[in-house]
């Protein structure tokens, strides 16, 4: 499925392509981006290096960026 949500959004100021959005695209979206943001904490709980700010409380703002993109969508559009 071509679906916008996953894609880059070369749209004036980075804002969601809501013309090309359909409901059908949230499922697999919230699916992969949840999928990837597990795998992201997994990869900073398995980190063998010392915890600091760096390698875990930067590295979390990173993990769910693409998750909070789609929920961001989903909930405006909701809303």
């Amino acid at each position: 499925m071509n679906n916008p949500l996953l894609q880059e959004w070369n749209t004036p100021f980075s804002f969601p392509p809501f013309s090309k959005i359909k409901d059908t695209h949230f499922l697999q979206a919230f699916e992969q981006t949840l999928s990837e943001a597990n795998l992201n904490y997994d990869r900073i709980c398995e980190n063998l290096e010392p915890p600091s700010f760096k390698n875990t409380i930067a590295e979390m703002e990173r993990a769910d960026k693409n998750l909070n993109r789609v929920a961001s969508v989903f909930f405006n559009l909701a809303g």
